[in-house]
């Protein structure tokens, strides 16, 4: 009664087997990328247990070959970095020189395009709700040559701020799914798939690996099977731009962050008073001497007039200075040609010479003393 529902299922299975196998199944000579595993190579005409060969540019086929690989099963046969790394370009059966296949080493690179402002925000600043697109550079475009797939499937991996994952994205033309893009030449672009109107700021980091035969997993080294990862900045303000709150006073500057700049000048403060002690030196101009008094003050004497200058009153006048509070003040004190003694000055005296008069009538009155003393006997 119901003979329609397995016939339908047998016919569907058997318009996908072929396209499901031909990610797998290399033509003869088709493009064999260092880390594709379980491939048919059959169709060259390999078989079980043969060999094929390598030469390294610049030789010829009818030299030895620089390098042989025994194929164990074409219908399930790897092409891993451990054999065939540094080996890429055509390789022949042994025996009859047919090629097998050519292989390659994976390139592949993912950037991000800002489709409303036309420009590669790869690593920098996209304004957040605007479009963006995706472009992927690579040369696995070419495994669509195996026949039955649109391109190399490419999934490209953006990770959140807060370290989560997108599996899709929304655009102009509603949900984007970031698994298994066709990749169908060199440079493949996705179109404007992105609003991220609805993002929370911060940064992006943006990979794309591609999964075909476990190429991702067995070419893991950035830039082959996986890209390079990228970043881009997602936010309203222009990181480059001076929007914001600016205060600006004179020198110095602080960053506050948010667009706000802040510039500070360095504070004043005045320079304490240096008070000179009684009986220190008092500094004076070269030109000058200065000689110590008994009554403990200092006596500065000039080429034209002396001025008593008690020492103890002696106090510069406070100036500002534009060092800070935690510079060191240095006072110097000009030398004097004669420093100043702490001891007194020990006072003379000097006998007053009488006049000529008076000293003739001392004279005679001694004489006339002799005279009238007695005389003893």
């Amino acid at each position: 009664m119901r003979l329609w529902i397995p016939v339908t299922i047998c016919i569907i299975l058997t318009l996908f087997s072929p396209v499901l196998g031909d990610i797998k199944t290399v033509p003869p000579g088709g493009t064999v990328f260092i880390g594709e595993e379980n491939l048919d190579i059959s169709g060259s005409g390999v078989s079980s247990g043969s060999h094929i060969a390598w030469w390294a540019p610049g030789t010829s086929l009818d030299e030895t070959p620089s390098d042989t690989v025994t194929v164990s099963n074409p219908a399930r046969f790897s092409a891993l970095g451990a054999t065939f790394s540094g080996k890429e370009g055509i390789w022949y059966t042994l025996t009859t020189k047919t090629p097998v296949m050519k292989i390659k080493q994976p390139k592949l690179k993912v950037k991000i395009r800002d489709t409303t402002s036309d420009f590669d925000a790869t690593g920098k600043w996209l304004p957040r709700g605007h479009l963006a697109s995706f472009q992927i550079e690579s040369n696995l475009y070419e495994i669509r040559s195996r026949g039955g797939i649109s391109g190399a499937p490419v999934d490209i991996i953006i990770t959140t701020p807060t370290r989560s994952e997108y599996s899709t994205v929304s655009g102009p033309s509603g949900s984007f799914s970031l698994k298994g893009i066709p990749v169908s030449s060199s440079l493949y672009d996705t179109g404007p798939v992105w609003n991220t109107g609805g993002t929370d700021s911060g940064t992006y980091t943006i990979q794309a690996k591609c999964t075909a035969n476990e190429l991702d997993s067995n070419s893991a080294d950035p830039g082959t099977g996986v890209s390079e990862p990228i970043t881009v900045l997602i936010q309203d303000i222009n990181p480059l731009s001076n929007s914001g709150r600016q205060v600006e006073i004179e020198t110095g500057s602080n960053s506050t962050g948010a667009g706000e700049k802040i510039t500070r000048a360095p504070t004043i403060k005045p320079t304490p008073l240096q008070t000179m002690t009684t009986g220190a030196a008092a500094p004076l101009p070269q030109s000058s001497m200065a000689s110590p008094s008994p009554s403990g003050t200092s006596r500065a004497t000039t080429q034209q007039t002396e001025v008593p200058v008690p020492a103890a009153s002696l106090q510069p006048a406070a100036t500002q200075s534009p060092l800070s509070a935690s510079a060191t003040i240095q006072v110097s004190q000009a030398p004097t040609d004669t420093p100043a003694s702490a001891s007194p000055v020990p006072t003379q005296t000097k006998s007053t010479p009488l006049s000529a008069p008076g000293a003739i009538i001392a004279i005679f009155a001694s004489m006339a003393a002799l005279c009238l003393a007695p005389k003893r006997y």
